[in-house]
Order: structure tokens, then sequence, then C-alpha cells
């Protein structure tokens, strides 16, 4: 008797947008732009979550970042409001942790040669729990999240994916970030109603990011993100690595699986795409 083939779970790359985003809140983004975002990640968890090899979500967000590649802890992790957003200070995320694969994880990122620690510090910070929100508001499927590392080699935190990826047959790996990250210009553009100085420079970095994710695969994408650190537009949309860096540990866990967009913003603030 031949043994099934088991098909990998998706991968992720989200740009999650603002703290109250996932709330449906219009007052920092446009409102299509939200909703599109909230319905696609709605719509997303519908589906992923009747797939019965889903057991965990382990996330890499853009809001925890640490010497080392850093593991949360506990199967009950603390809830961070890292942000200045008073009216969603009473919102509690339903999601749990599973101490159980954060010691597998611990000990195989470790065994790898990544360096690695136990984090009891840290929770779920809003990279995490404003997707979970969206793609599981109950909170059944357990998180693990993983910090960045404040090394900022683009090809370790591809390794890190590519070590993620082995864990796809029961979990979905999400990288939580944002093909743009400059707040000043992003506010700019949706106070006023008019193109904020870079816009047009926005866009042709946005366009990039989605040609190289949708129409590469393997090595030559992973080689194609990465040269996209040297654009000269780079650092002007990230004025910090943080929001970006997600998106190399999702190409190196999505290896060989195909990318289309999930969502997509023409200046990149909720630009996210699915591996499958």
């Amino acid at each position: 008797m031949q043994s099934q083939i088991v098909k990998k779970l998706p991968v992720l790359y989200i740009s999650h947008g603002g703290p109250t985003t996932s709330f449906r809140d219009y007052s920092l983004m446009d409102k299509n732009i939200v909703d599109n975002y909230c319905d696609a990640l709605e719509d997303f968890g519908k589906q992923i979550r009747q797939n019965k090899q889903l057991k965990n979500i382990i996330i890499v967000s853009a809001h925890h970042e640490a010497k080392k590649f850093s593991i949360t802890q506990g199967n009950s992790p603390q809830m961070i409001h890292d942000h200045g957003f008073n009216q969603i200070f009473n919102f509690v995320t339903k999601s749990k942790g599973n101490q159980n694969l954060s010691d597998k994880l611990y000990d195989d990122l470790k065994k790898e040669g990544l360096d690695v620690q136990k984090d009891n510090n840290w929770g779920f910070d809003h990279g995490v729990w404003s997707v979970t929100k969206l793609i599981d508001p109950e909170g059944i499927i357990p998180v693990v999240s993983i910090s960045m590392s404040q090394n900022w080699n683009a090809e370790e935190h591809i390794k890190l994916g590519q070590i993620l990826g082995k864990y796809r047959n029961e979990n979905l790996v999400i990288g939580s970030g944002s093909v743009s990250h400059n707040l000043r210009e992003m506010f700019s553009q949706f106070r006023s109603g008019l193109e904020s100085k870079y816009a047009k420079d926005f866009k042709n970095f946005n366009n990039k990011i989605v040609e190289y994710l949708e129409n590469k695969q393997g090595t030559e994408r992973n080689q194609a993100v990465v040269s996209l650190l040297k654009e000269k537009i780079y650092k002007i949309n990230h004025p910090t690595n943080d929001h970006f860096f997600p998106i190399f540990v999702a190409v190196g866990a999505a290896n060989e699986s195909k990318g289309k967009c999930l969502v997509y913003d023409e200046l990149g603030f909720s630009t996210s795409i699915v591996f499958e």
C-alpha cells in the first residue's frame, strides 16, 4: 500500500498594517485597503482552519527583535500592547502558545547552527495578534513566535525560514512585517489625499517585490529579494530593517512553492503574499 503524499501547508508574508487595522479602523488608512486586507485574511483563515493537517502557527514578527533568534515560551505567552492606541488596550488575544513546539524549535535551530535563545520575557506583540485575530479569531490554533536577529543578516533569516519550512506538514509559517514602512510618508499620503513625495518609487518597489515573489522560486527568488537591500529606495522605504526582514524568513520557508498575491496594495502597506 502506497503512503499518502502529504501536501505542505502554505507560507505567508503579511504586510500587517497598524495595530488597529485588524479592527477595521479607517482613521489611518484608506477604507478599501483596510477592508480588502481584513477580508482576505479572514477568508484565508476560514479555509486554512478546515485543513486537518494544521496543528500550529509559527510566526516571525517585525515587532520582536533580539541579539539572538528568540522563541516565545509557555502555553500562555503574555499579551503585549506595543503601540499607543488607547482604544484597543483592552483587547486580549485568544491565541495560546505551545511549549512542546517551542522546545523542538529551539533544539532544531540550535542544531542547525543558528544563534538562538528561549525568551520568557516576550509574548504576542501586535505583529502576531493583529494577524491571528483575523486568521484564527477564536484562538483554536496554538502559536509560537520567533524574533528576528539584530545581526540583520538576510542569509541567516533565509536559513531560519528554510528550517521552519521543514515544519510545514503541520504548521502554518508566517512572516509578519510590511513591504512598505515609511510611516511619515504613509500618513502624509492618507491624511492629505495627495501622493506622497516617494509614492511613485514606493509603487515601483512594491511591484518589483510582487514580481519576484510570484515569478521566481527557490534560490533565484531568495537572491532576488536580497538584492532589494541595495536599492536606493529601500532605506527610504524602510528606515529600519525590522518590517522587511520577515520576508526573508517567508521565502526561505517557501522554497520552491509558488507565490501569489493574497492582498495587493500599490503602495505596499498591506501587500501580502501566500506561497503554496
